[in-house]
């Protein structure tokens, strides 16, 4: 089973969005990632913006609705 995270900003005390551009505090509007990927995007971003990968499941009906985008 595939452990996703969304991606949490210290600096800014929000989550990315899913098009990482912008930040929500909203649940509905941020972003979720397959962890690996998430562990990727945020590689070379350094640690003064405090960036968190935090579990997230989303619902079949999200996973489905996202893979039918792609």
């Amino acid at each position: 089973m595939t452990q996703y995270v969304a991606i949490f900003s210290g600096e800014y005390r929000k989550y990315w969005r899913q098009d990482q551009v912008g930040y929500t505090d909203h649940p509905k509007d941020f972003g979720w990632w397959p962890f690996e990927e998430a562990k990727k995007l945020i590689a070379g971003i350094g640690q003064d913006k405090k960036l968190e990968l935090v579990p997230y499941q989303p619902t079949r009906l999200q996973i489905v609705l996202r893979q039918s985008r792609n």
